[in-house]
């Protein structure tokens, strides 16, 4: 009779004991489900800006890596010949791209002119080329680094079963990436632009005997928007039917 009244007088502390337990799991489920919920959203704000940064760094790599462009426009302008400039249009476009490709580090052709060889390119046409390539060198690491963590945030947020943010980030990503194509438009159109992103950003001075300012102008700078412009959305158009692919609703019946 004892043993039994101290076990009657224990049932409402381990009643209390395991109210208590309950609450704490619950909590704790709660948080944690608030950390996730978290993360995700910001895994997906993410995703969203990293969606046209890849897009406009990949192809801006492609663009000024690649002879292609450069030999297009020169032969389209036929600038080389207008100023009197000794080397063949191929020539100088190979030269551009094997010097944004890291293929050489000198930025420099010779060519006869009057029974004397000469170079080409000023000084200053090497400086400011170099820093052309030093930018570009550093939007091609960024690539380096933001494609792994998007395909890592893309695969958390499939295999968390966060379709719906995949799909809403996307679209994010694609309406950050016209915006983004708007400021490139306007530094295209603007002078005043190109002037601060030269000298403020990239340092690069021109002077009035460099060549290759003469080379490539505005028409050069639109055919480069339109070149990027053409990639990217090519790029965002796959992208956009993978992930909505992976990410739709599979239903029997609509």
């Amino acid at each position: 009779m004892i043993f039994e009244r101290s076990n009657h007088k224990e049932e409402p502390e381990i009643r209390a004991l395991n109210k208590d337990i309950k609450r704490y799991r619950r909590y704790n489920l709660a948080a944690s489900g608030a950390v996730v919920s978290f993360l995700c959203k910001l895994m997906a704000v993410l995703f969203a800006v990293l969606t046209p940064l890849i897009a406009l760094s990949f192809a801006g790599n492609v663009i000024f890596r690649i002879p292609d462009l450069y030999s297009f426009d020169l032969e389209r302008t036929l600038v080389a010949e207008d100023i009197n400039l000794n080397a063949q249009s191929g020539e100088i476009a190979s030269l551009l791209s094997d010097y944004m490709m890291h293929k050489r580090d000198d930025f420099q052709i010779r060519t006869e002119y009057q029974g004397i060889e000469k170079p080409v390119f000023t000084l200053n046409d090497g400086l400011a080329v170099g820093r052309y390539r030093a930018f570009l060198d550093t939007t091609f690491a960024a690539f380096c680094v933001m494609f792994p963590l998007f395909i890592a945030f893309f695969i958390l947020l499939y295999h968390l079963g966060r379709k719906r943010y995949l799909r809403r980030a996307y679209w994010g990503g694609i309406a950050l990436f016209f915006v983004l194509l708007l400021g490139m438009a306007e530094l295209v159109r603007s002078a005043a632009l190109r002037f601060m992103l030269l000298h403020d950003v990239l340092k690069v001075n021109f002077g009035i005997g460099d060549v290759l300012p003469q080379l490539f102008g505005d028409g050069y700078r639109l055919e480069v928007f339109i070149a990027v412009f053409v990639i990217s959305v090519i790029l965002i158009i796959v992208g956009n039917s993978v992930t909505r692919i992976l990410t739709r609703d599979e239903r029997l019946f609509d």
